[in-house]
């Protein structure tokens, strides 16, 4: 039920999607979607927590990043952990069987309170991550900054993931692939480096102690 739930919200969304047709889908009685979760709000609840599930590996994976800059605590480390970051994100926002990712499009622009509590769980300790990672980039930023180029980042990466469907039937390209995957966190790295190397040259220098 949570799979066939999880294809049916992405493709048609939560309010187009009866209890009958997810039912007719995951094959069961009319009355399970009740029986096992109360009501088809819940089932939304779980079927995302469901789908989000494997990002738990995805925040495993970038805290070493940033666990391996800190030990380093280098601008170079800092700048590798990021490269490695965003292509990890769009390794997983790019898979092939990424429903997930494609309810959360649709989620985003009309947040239920599912998608709240998803958001909590899954992507507030997701960009603590990536804000640690630039705080090593620019040391000297207030809160803002940081916030403004998580959503900077994030930003270039869910538009990879919004136009994938478009490139893939104009131009016939896999945007699953490894060579396209890379292309595309390469540029999105490269473009937010030469940015945040410049914040960083333009915050002001920590005074010296006399």
């Amino acid at each position: 039920m949570l799979k066939a739930a999880l294809q049916l919200f992405s493709e048609r969304g939560f309010d187009a999607t009866g209890v009958r047709d997810l039912a007719n889908a995951a094959a069961v009685n009319l009355g399970a979607v009740n029986y096992y979760f109360d009501s088809k709000e819940n089932l939304r609840l779980e079927a995302f927590r469901y789908g989000f599930a494997p990002a738990l590996q995805m925040r495993k994976d970038t805290q070493n990043y940033l666990d391996e800059a800190q030990r380093k605590s280098s601008i170079p480390a800092a700048e590798e952990a990021l490269r490695k970051y965003i292509r990890r994100f769009l390794d997983d926002i790019l898979a092939v069987n990424s429903g997930n990712w494609s309810l959360l499009m649709r989620e985003l622009t009309m947040p239920s309170p599912a998608f709240e509590i998803v958001v909590h769980e899954y992507f507030e300790p997701q960009n603590a991550i990536l804000i640690g990672i630039l705080r090593l980039l620019l040391p000297r930023a207030d809160e803002t900054t940081l916030d403004c180029c998580v959503g900077s980042i994030m930003g270039q990466c869910y538009e990879v993931r919004n136009t994938a469907s478009i490139v893939r039937s104009t131009r016939g390209i896999d945007t699953s692939g490894a060579d396209y995957v890379k292309q595309r966190a390469d540029h999105i790295t490269d473009f937010s480096l030469l940015a945040l190397r410049g914040l960083r040259q333009a915050q002001p220098k920590a005074r010296r102690r006399s």
